[in-house]
């Protein structure tokens, strides 16, 4: 199995999987690519029995999606396999943001953390959309609100947001050649 952005297999040659760092403790939220591949005696197994394999293996380390279409494993390569690099940016944002307003340093950081490791458990767990979440968070005329009312502006965040995941999908293309 190939295991970056935009390694492609050749058919026949094996399957493609795309985990990131979090998997490491049971968060794989990768997806999988999985053409064809062989048994212990070398006779290869069929497609069920290849998708099967390959989604055991990646689901002991976390969960692991199957993607239907090879050409969409590059934007969600964009957003799973480097999706771990936003969130710790968000993260190191909240902590300067924190610092910058005359929290120290150490507080910061545990805020800026157990905020984002919690949102991200209360993500997990609930039925709710994300959207949904974000709303049930937010006072109408409070601090959430007005925090909120700068980063939802329309050239901010859903503008950068929606730049960056173009442009890692853009690059996972490229090396695929």
């Amino acid at each position: 199995m190939a295991f970056q952005a935009g390694d492609r297999t050749k058919r026949g040659d094996g399957g493609r999987a795309l985990p990131h760092d979090a998997g490491g403790i049971g968060f794989h939220g990768g997806e999988i690519d999985g053409i064809e591949m062989r048994d212990d005696l070398g006779g290869r197994l069929n497609a069920a029995q290849c998708k099967e394999l390959s989604g055991d293996l990646l689901r002991a380390n976390g969960l692991g999606e199957w993607a239907e279409q090879e050409a969409l494993l590059d934007p969600e390569t964009a957003v799973s396999g480097s999706g771990p690099a936003y969130v710790f940016l968000l993260t190191e944002l909240m902590e300067k943001a924190a610092i910058e307003q005359g929290i120290a340093p150490d507080l910061a950081r545990v805020l800026a953390r157990q905020t984002v490791a919690g949102s991200g458990a209360l993500l997990a767990a609930s039925s709710e959309s994300a959207a949904e979440l974000r709303v049930a968070v937010t006072s109408p005329g409070g601090t959430t609100q007005a925090a909120l009312e700068v980063l939802m502006a329309p050239e901010r965040l859903p503008k950068a947001f929606s730049e960056a995941i173009a442009a890692a999908t853009k690059r996972s293309r490229e090396l695929a050649g």
